[in-house]
């Protein structure tokens, strides 16, 4: 079996779900607040994210800076962030946080728990696996 692209997966979910792949997790190779304004956040959830983030990743981040110089995990923990800030009510994280330390990725497994939306964690999967699972997720309803 084939893998999934990122635009397949988007075009299978995007209707229903804010969907964050693990091999691209910011959409932008721009400045954070171009992100920002991606997923709609204003200028108060900003400072939220931007002190969240530093809290996680024990890096200061500005507005103003070049998501390109962000680690990978970096970037995931800003997109997690992001994400659980959107409007999304519905989110799917396909292969999103296996690079991260145990700590951090702790720390948002709790945020996610805590959240009030629908969120899907697929993790150490093929991405034509993803499509089984929620497949079969749904029809045990």
């Amino acid at each position: 079996m084939t893998m999934n692209t990122t635009l397949e997966l988007l075009q299978e979910y995007g209707q229903d779900y804010l969907l964050l792949d693990g091999r691209r997790p910011c959409v932008t190779d721009a400045t954070v607040n171009e992100e920002f304004s991606l997923y709609g956040i204003d200028a108060a959830q900003m400072d939220e994210i931007l002190a969240e983030f530093q809290d996680i990743a024990g890096q200061r981040l500005e507005r103003v800076s070049n998501i390109r110089e962000l680690s990978g995990g970096q970037q995931v923990i800003l997109a997690t962030l992001l994400a659980l800030k959107s409007r999304a009510k519905r989110l799917m994280f396909v292969n999103f946080f296996l690079a991260l330390h145990e700590s951090k990725k702790a720390r948002l497994g709790e945020m996610l728990r805590q959240s009030p939306k629908q969120i899907h964690v697929l993790e150490n999967m093929r991405y034509d696996e993803a499509r089984r699972r929620d497949d079969h997720h749904d029809s045990a309803r």
